[in-house]
This record gives structure tokens, sequence and C-alpha cells, in this order.
């Protein structure tokens, strides 16, 4: 496990050394691919040193934008080789689970990129304890639509950087245990993600030797296609 108050030191040290919206901006960007790096130790540093150099709040959320595009740019990254690995993966291991590429397609084709899909996904986003790294991956593998991921994702860590760069910002007493807090809810989130992940193996098994997913599916979704032809 990462040191927090000693990486948060190094982060603070940088941060005062190099120009702030280049720290924000490649720093989220860091942040969102090495997914070891807790997720608000960017912002609330930011937050810090934007405070020193007498930001205003205007400052404050142009630096939430700055970083909101450089996770942007690092949640793409993982929905692509989310993406690709499905294109990849699937055709050579679905046969075992007798669940074929274009069945995941045409399951992924009901997340039409509708206005329901963009804010239930921004929603999710702006929300500083679930971890944007599932987020990234179950998109792409759903391959919900890229104009529909990446506007959600870039309006909803615009939200989630403001909140953190103004915990930093505002000097909160003992902003680094509110940070350890905001860290340790987010692993608990991930380790959910991890079980879910089992659990889905488990339903795959279960696919794999009765064909019940398949089944299921196809009810639930031919019910779905009739009650809207009425």
């Amino acid at each position: 496990m990462l040191d927090f108050f000693g990486l948060g030191t190094a982060l603070y040290s940088l941060a005062r050394q190099v120009p702030l919206h280049q720290f924000v901006f490649f720093g989220s960007f860091v942040e969102e691919v090495i997914a070891t790096i807790p997720a608000p130790i960017i912002m609330t540093t930011a937050g810090s040193v934007a405070l020193l150099q007498h930001y205003a709040v205007a400052g404050i959320f142009f630096l939430a934008v700055l970083g909101a595009i450089g996770k942007t740019g690092g949640s793409w990254l993982w929905y692509y080789i989310a993406d690709k690995a499905e294109d990849l993966i699937l055709p050579r291991i679905g046969k075992y689970f007798n669940i074929s590429h274009a069945e995941i397609e045409h399951m992924g084709s009901y997340f039409r990129g509708s206005w329901k899909d963009l804010l239930i996904l921004t929603f999710l986003r702006s929300i500083p304890v679930v971890p944007s790294l599932a987020l990234s991956i179950v998109s792409g593998v759903i391959k919900l639509p890229l104009r529909v991921f990446l506007t959600a994702t870039m309006i909803g860590d615009t939200i989630r950087g403001f909140i953190f760069l103004y915990i930093g910002y505002a000097g909160f007493a003992g902003y680094e245990k509110i940070a350890t807090h905001v860290q340790n809810a987010e692993s608990y989130a991930e380790i959910a993600f991890v079980a879910l992940v089992i659990i889905i193996l488990g339903i795959l098994y279960w696919q794999r030797q009765t064909g019940g997913l398949t089944r299921w599916l196809k009810k639930r979704f031919s019910k779905g296609s009739n009650s809207k032809e009425f």
C-alpha cells in the first residue's frame, strides 16, 4: 500500500515547483492511468497550493476542468483497452461459456447513448468514492457510445475534481484525513467490484454448464422489445 502522507508531501513539493495547471493536467492523467495512486491526492494537493497562490474560485474551477481533461484522457485509454480486449479475448474463450461476441454486442446495443445513459454515468463519475477505472472498463466492454462516455466522464470528473480541489483550497482541518477516508472508501468500492467480477465468473460457469444465462437474457430482452412495440 502506498504511503499516503509521504506521497502527499512529495507531490506538495512538486506542485510548488512547477506551474500548477501543468501539475493538475498531467497529474490527473497519470493518476487515472496508474490505478494505485490514491484518487484524491492530486486535486487536494493542488487545492492547497492554489490557496497559497491566491487563486479565486473561478481559477479553481478552471483547474477542475484541466484535471477533468487529463482524467478523461486516461479513462479513454482504459476504455479503449477494455473494448479491444473484449474483441480479442471473447471470440477465443466465449465458446467455453456459450456466449458469443455478437451476444455481447447485442446487449451493449441497449445502451444507445440516450440522455439517461449520459446522466447515470455523469452521476457515477461525480461521486468521489466510485472507482473510475471500473466505470471505464465496463463502458469499454459493453461498448457504450464513445461520445456519451467522453461527455459524461468530462462533466463528472469536473464536478469530482472541483470537490477535491475545494477541500484543499478551503484549508479544511486535517484534509489529509478526509482524503484518506475517501481513498479507503474507494478501496472498498474496488473490493466490491472484484467481488462482482467473481460473481460474474460464477454465472459464466453456470452458463457453460446449463446455458441458462443465454436463455434468461433472450427471454428478458425479447419481452422488452415486445413491450416497446405496443
